[in-house]
């Protein structure tokens, strides 16, 4: 569970039926972006943090696994939620860095690798 509390909102991948929807943790501030999920020891397996930049950007949307204790799938997306990148994320891995620009960031359980491509397309379902 996130330790501190955050807007969320649900993503799903658009127009594939069914589609799960995953709860997601903006992270849209300095001190969220950069904790992210530092420190946590599980993580739900319908949950995750969408980073968003505010630019499509390759350096800023560069991600850090430093004190990050879990596997990560890891989804970089356009301005238009267009999967352009995407890795598997060990635990304490380093930095990773897209080889294209990207304004968002979605970090997601490990077991999510699979159900993504690049190519895919997300949409934001509901924000509370």
């Amino acid at each position: 569970m996130i330790i501190y509390p955050k807007k969320t909102v649900k993503i799903r991948l658009k127009g594939k039926q069914p589609s799960p929807t995953i709860q997601v943790a903006r992270c849209d501030d300095f001190a969220s972006r950069l904790t992210g999920l530092m420190f946590q020891k599980t993580l739900d397996h319908n949950f995750g943090l969408l980073f968003d930049f505010g630019i499509e950007t390759r350096f800023k949307s560069s991600i850090h696994m430093f004190f990050v204790y879990i596997d990560l799938t890891i989804l970089w997306l356009d301005s238009n939620f267009n999967i352009v990148e995407k890795a598997f994320a060990n635990k304490m891995h380093g930095i990773l860095t897209p080889s294209v620009a990207a304004r968002y960031v979605l970090e997601l359980h490990s077991n999510k690798f699979q159900a993504f491509s690049v190519g895919d397309v997300l949409e934001l379902v509901h924000e509370e």
